[in-house]
Formats: structure tokens, C-alpha cells, sequence
């Protein structure tokens, strides 16, 4: 029995498929500016535009319904700032199953003393090449507030 090594040709196809591999991880830039607009819309109340970016399933009443408490939790942005912070894109994964692709994006707005987390769920839409919101979700997460430890009273040394 000899020892089989790789051959030039399977060291190439081994890169070749690694190339593959790295062009596939790269993230749509039409989903990224879906999931970046989204944001966009619930800042400025534009809930017909959010709405319109949701897959069809999901346009109804009570999508509508839930946009007011999800804009209450963005927090007021500083006099000057920017209406939206530019956004940081802290996590994403893509899944493709029996049921199609998803990709989750998530997008964290930095206000501060408080960042607001999106998350961004899209499907492909039809016509190919563009995205639907499956799933649109905000987290906001606060820096505590600065306080002043109470002070322990100092017992009196003995004399």
C-alpha cells in the first residue's frame, strides 16, 4: 500500500474551492440596505415605507400596530446628532434549509449612554435580487445610571 500525497491539482482545487467559499460569506449589499432602511423608516415614522419592506405575509394591521411602541424605545438623539447613528454591523448568519434562505442581520445604533440592537431578518423576494423583512426586532440596552455609593458611618476609634 503507497501513501497517497496531493497533487498540484488537488492543492488548486482546494484553493479554488476556499475562494469559492469566501465569496459566499460576503453579505448582500441590497439586504444590508433593506435592514439599514428599516431603521430609517421607524426613526422617521414612515410606517407605510417599513411596512412596504415586509414580505407580503406580513403586511397586516397588526404589523402597523406595534411600530408606535418600537419607536418609543429609540432614545432622543443629542442636539446636532445625526437622526440615526451610523449603524455597526455587529453579527449576521445566512441558513438555507428545505424552506429557502434567510439572512439575519444585526445592526447595532450607538446613542451614547444607550444602543439600540436591530435585527433584521430577510427572505428573498421576488422579483430575484431584492429583500423582504421576515422578522424586524429592536433591543435597547442602557448604560446604568452613574450613582454615588452610600457612604458607611465611620465608627469612632477608641482613645
Amino acid at each position: 500500500m503507497t501513501a497517497r500525497y496531493p497533487t498540484r491539482r488537488g492543492f488548486v482545487l482546494a484553493g479554488v474551492l476556499a475562494l469559492a467559499a469566501c465569496d459566499s460569506l460576503k453579505i448582500d449589499a441590497k439586504a444590508e440596505a433593506v435592514a439599514k432602511a428599516a431603521y430609517v423608516s421607524l426613526v422617521q415614522e414612515d410606517d407605510a415605507a417599513l411596512i412596504g419592506m415586509f414580505e407580503p405575509a406580513q403586511r397586516n394591521p397588526r404589523a402597523g400596530a406595534i411600530l408606535p411602541q418600537m419607536r418609543a424605545l429609540v432614545p432622543p438623539r443629542a442636539a446636532g446628532a445625526p437622526l440615526v447613528p451610523v449603524p455597526v454591523l455587529t453579527n449576521w448568519k445566512t441558513f438555507v434549509g428545505t424552506g429557502g434562505t434567510t439572512l439575519t442581520l444585526q445592526h447595532t445604533y450607538d446613542y451614547g449612554d444607550a444602543d439600540i440592537v436591530v435585527t433584521s431578518v430577510l427572505v428573498p423576494a421576488q422579483p430575484k435580487g431584492d429583500w423582504w423583512l421576515r422578522s424586524f426586532n429592536i433591543n435597547l440596552t442602557q448604560s446604568p445610571p452613574d450613582t454615588v455609593a452610600p457612604q458607611a458611618d465611620n465608627p469612632k476609634t477608641p482613645a
